[in-house]
C-alpha cells in the first residue's frame, strides 16, 4: 500500500537500488547466482558510509572486498552472522575491525549450553511420540497424530488454506 501511495520508490534492478542506500540487508538464498552478489564493484556504486548485514548465506558479500570497503570508508560498518567458508577463520580480515563490525556465529543455539537444551527437547519430543502421546511442534508429519499447541496451530491452519488456493 505504502509502495503504491508513491512513498517507497520501486526499481528494477540491484544497480539503480544500490547508490540509494543507507543500509543493505541480505535476504536472498545462497547459491551460485548469488555469489559475491556485493562485491567490490556494487560496493563501490553505494553511497559513501554504507553500511551491510548479512544473516542470509555465507559468500553472498564478497568478505574480503568488504573489509577493504571498510578501511577505506566506503562502508561505515557491517554486521554478519554468516561467512564463507564456514566456520570461519579467526584471522579473517573482517574480525580484525574492531568497533565497524560486528560479528556473531551463525547458528545462534551453538553454545553449549543451547545444545544441551535442544538434545533434550528433542529426546523429550521423540519420547512422547513413542509413547503413543502423539507429536508435538510438528508441522510436516503427515498423516501422524500431531498435538499442537494453541499458538502453533494458527500457523498449520495457515498454511493448509494457502495449499488448498494453490
Amino acid at each position: 500500500e505504502a509502495a503504491l501511495d508513491g512513498q517507497v520508490k520501486m526499481t528494477k534492478d540491484i544497480e539503480s537500488l544500490l547508490p540509494l542506500c543507507d543500509y543493505i540487508t541480505v535476504h536472498v538464498p545462497g547459491g551460485d547466482s548469488t555469489k559475491k552478489m556485493i562485491n567490490a564493484e556494487r560496493m563501490a556504486k553505494c553511497k559513501r558510509g554504507v553500511r551491510l548485514i548479512n544473516c542470509a548465506r555465507g559468500g553472498i558479500i564478497d568478505e574480503v572486498a568488504l573489509a577493504e570497503a571498510i578501511k577505506s570508508g566506503q562502508v561505515a560498518g557491517a554486521a554478519i552472522d554468516v561467512y564463507e567458508p564456514e566456520p570461519p577463520s579467526m584471522d579473517m580480515e573482517l574480525f580484525k575491525l574492531g568497533d565497524k563490525v560486528v560479528v556473531t556465529p551463525h547458528l545462534g543455539a551453538s553454545t553449549k549450553e543451547a545444545q544441551d537444551v535442544a538434545s533434550v527437547d528433542v529426546v523429550n519430543g521423540l519420547l512422547t511420540y513413542l509413547r503413543g502421546q502423539g507429536m508435538v511442534g510438528a508441522v510436516n508429519a503427515g498423516n501422524l497424530q500431531v498435538n499442537l499447541s494453541a499458538q502453533e496451530q494458527p500457523y498449520v491452519d495457515l498454511a493448509s488454506r494457502m495449499g488448498v488456493i494453490l
